[in-house]
């Protein structure tokens, strides 16, 4: 993969390694500043620890971390210019490595769900209460005050989603995938699952796919 397909935003926070002058290897807070396609990129370094010693020449591994996953390449300092602030410029990678955390980009969200649980016979379960804490194209985190019992096969969840200027009520059905991580917000809630969306009818995949859009301008994306 080349730099430029990632289209990381100017100001992105990266994470630059390099060995001190103690032989530690150090993590240094960067920000893009920008880049040339196929020639050089910089960089600026708010802070730096006082055993890393910057020279032309050298190598430094560059990552971060990005809604789909993770990138990282190694790149040889070009130049170091210290006024009117510290900034490096470094060659441009001939390739990134990037990992790829998950299908679709989640995007964080605090509202209520209800959900109705089906067992394999059809039969409904008892309604449940609780709250949306993530959700993608795909499907999303939810945790419940009540137990989603073996028998359950699919549920329904009903939602509300909402960005500026556009908002929809929506009843998406969809199939429990895992157990999540718990909420520290919602003591309450003690049982957290991950689900994802299936027979989604069009009008709501259009939705979420413009929900997910708007999240992604905004720069709200999770990091796993």
């Amino acid at each position: 993969m080349k730099l430029h397909e990632l289209d990381l935003p100017i100001g992105k926070s990266l994470a630059l390694k390099m060995v001190g002058l103690d032989y530690k290897t150090y993590q240094i807070d960067v920000e893009l500043v920008g880049y040339v396609k196929g020639k050089s990129l910089m960089v600026s370094v708010p802070n730096k620890p006082g055993q890393v010693l910057f020279q032309a020449g050298s190598t430094v591994q560059v990552s971060a971390q990005l809604s789909e996953g993770s990138m990282w390449f190694e790149a040889d300092i070009e130049t170091i210019n210290e006024s009117p602030l510290l900034y490096l410029v470094l060659e441009y990678p001939v390739g990134v490595e990037f990992e790829r955390r998950r299908q679709h980009p989640r995007f964080a969200v605090d509202t209520p769900v209800e959900i109705m649980g089906y067992t394999a016979l059809g039969m409904k379960t008892s309604s449940l209460t609780g709250y949306m804490l993530d959700v993608s194209v795909g499907g999303g985190k939810i945790v419940l005050e009540k137990e989603l019992t073996n028998m359950v096969t699919k549920i329904d969840v009903g939602v509300m989603l909402s960005q500026p200027g556009f908002e929809r009520d929506m009843t998406l059905q969809a199939k429990v995938k895992n157990n999540a991580e718990l909420s520290e917000w919602y003591p309450e809630c003690g049982f957290a699952y991950g689900v994802e969306f299936i027979d989604i009818d069009s009008v709501n995949a259009l939705f979420l796919q413009a929900y997910c859009l708007r999240s992604t301008l905004d720069n709200k994306a999770l990091l796993c």
